[in-house]
């Protein structure tokens, strides 16, 4: 992964790495049965990973396809965050306007 990533991106990606490894029969053993959060996790996001992405006929092919599918998760999740943050910007300049509105009225009609 590359600096931009998230620590949960890189945790996913290494994770997703073992479980590719592990289910083409690559994975050392004793990774194979390592730890519980691989035997949860692993499983759970294997199957959100698009059909493209899990069926890569190589490591390297798998990497690149699992790059971009977090990369494209990740800059959703960026975008919906931009556009939360611009309605809340709108938000208070329409408060703002409307205590402008009001205050002048209160000056006007005394």
């Amino acid at each position: 992964m590359t600096s931009t990533g998230s620590l949960e991106q890189l945790i996913r990606f290494n994770t997703m790495v073992l479980a590719y490894k592990t289910v083409n029969g690559t994975a050392l053993t004793y990774l194979q049965a390592l730890s519980q959060l691989f035997s949860v996790l692993a499983p759970h996001w294997w199957k959100e990973l698009p059909d493209d992405v899990r069926t890569a006929e190589s490591l390297t092919g798998f990497h690149k396809r699992l790059k971009t599918h977090l990369f494209r998760v990740n800059l959703d999740s960026t975008i919906i965050i931009i556009i939360i943050i611009i309605i809340i910007i709108i938000i208070i300049i329409i408060i703002i306007i409307i205590i402008i509105i009001i205050i002048i009225i209160i000056i006007i009609i005394p």
